[in-house]
């Protein structure tokens, strides 16, 4: 069964999904404040907005379930972000409960697809109940995914280029979750423009405050997409598409290569090769070594069991 759909949960602004819509996957943005029902985007046909109330769960079709090959949340975060932490008493245990009860919808979601996910929320109470985030990161440090002259398209006046901004953001991530490389931009410090010019309570405020950052929205598909093993009758073959593809497999080839030098080295000099030692060597995560490049290891391995065995015998 091909893997090709995204599913995105909380999700209003798709930003997330960008990526894997010119790879032509087929996204699923869930959100309350979309229009109730399910409705294919007219520009973009491989894109679906769901407007569901996720306190009731989400139940999809098997024929989607089953193709998942990726999955985000970005869950209520106003009751439990520590910047509004002065307000939790008056907000009262209910609000506290609902958040929860948000998070637990879409981990669940999540865990039951059985494919890489991650569940994103800046610093919150969350860490509390549902367990320490497994990465955080800036968007400043993906910037250096989008062009040196990127322009916010939705919120330039907001949002300044190449999300050279900080704002502590906590993942926790499941299914084989690959956390991208970092690729910093330089950004002027203190706070974000988001967070200066924008106040208040309003839809319009928390749908750009909390917008995913573009640039680590496509380190994400870079180092989580099966883009690779999608049939040639699935795939949307355009220039933005064609662009994608040709990042992904690049990285690809150039961390494999890595993984391989690292290995050779320490064979070379005679010591010890585990994942975790390769690991040390060449930077690359033990999870993403174990889950992209594995192969690799065990063939190079292998090699070097057989000159030792030539050896002995």
């Amino acid at each position: 069964m091909v893997k090709d759909v995204v599913i995105s949960l909380f999700d209003y602004t798709a930003v997330m999904v960008e990526p894997w819509l010119d790879a032509g996957f087929e996204c699923y943005v869930v959100d309350l404040q979309h229009s109730p029902g399910c409705i294919q985007d007219k520009e973009r046909p491989n894109l679906f907005r769901i407007g569901a109330d996720l306190r009731n769960s989400l139940t999809l079709p098997v024929s989607i379930t089953k193709r998942i090959a990726f999955v985000s949340a970005f869950p209520e975060c106003t009751n439990v972000a520590v910047s509004g932490a002065k307000y939790f008493i008056k907000k009262g245990p209910r609000a506290l409960s609902l958040s929860l009860d948000l998070f637990a919808t879409s981990h669940e979601f999540a865990e039951a697809s059985g494919a890489p996910y991650l569940i994103e929320n800046p610093v919150s109470t969350f860490s509390t109940y549902c367990g320490k985030p497994d990465y955080t990161f800036h968007p400043y440090e993906y910037g250096g995914y989008l062009s040196e002259d990127d322009e916010h398209p939705l919120w330039p006046e907001y949002i300044v280029s190449r999300d050279a901004y900080p704002k502590k953001t906590c993942l926790w991530t499941g299914g084989g979750f690959v956390m991208p490389e970092k690729k910093p931009v330089h950004f002027q410090g203190g706070d974000s423009d988001q967070y200066k010019k924008l106040g208040g309570k309003s839809t319009k405020t928390k749908n750009i405050r909390s917008a995913t950052p573009r640039g680590f929205a496509k380190a994400v598909f870079e180092f989580n997409s099966n883009y690779d093993k999608l049939p040639q009758k699935d795939k949307k073959h355009n220039s933005q598409s064609e662009g994608a593809y040709f990042t992904h497999r690049t990285r690809t080839e150039k961390t494999e290569q890595l993984v391989k030098s690292a290995i050779e080295k320490l064979r070379s000099t005679n010591k010890k090769i585990s994942k975790a030692a390769v690991s040390r060597e060449c930077g690359v995560s033990r999870e993403q070594i174990s889950k992209r490049y594995a192969y690799l290891f065990d063939v190079l391995v292998l090699k070097k069991n057989t000159f030792i065995h030539l050896c002995i015998y």
